[in-house]
């Protein structure tokens, strides 16, 4: 079942390319969730309802069986 959409930026690329800001999706900057991994990374709970926020990083109703 599809809940969200999730946007990857790779964090080394982005500065790379010049960016001296991190990437923004719909007015939303995008964080760094990871700093192992080193990406922005932005989700959008589009078709599973989310009581933290269409935007929130994590759902608190939903889990993986």
């Amino acid at each position: 079942m599809l809940g969200a959409v999730e946007w990857v930026v790779p964090n080394e690329k982005w500065d790379a390319a010049g960016n001296t800001t991190p990437p923004v999706v719909f007015v939303h900057p995008l964080p760094v969730l990871n700093p192992v991994l080193n990406w922005y990374v932005e989700h959008a709970w589009v078709w599973t309802h989310n009581s933290a926020g269409m935007f929130a990083d994590w759902n608190p109703d939903v889990s993986c069986p």
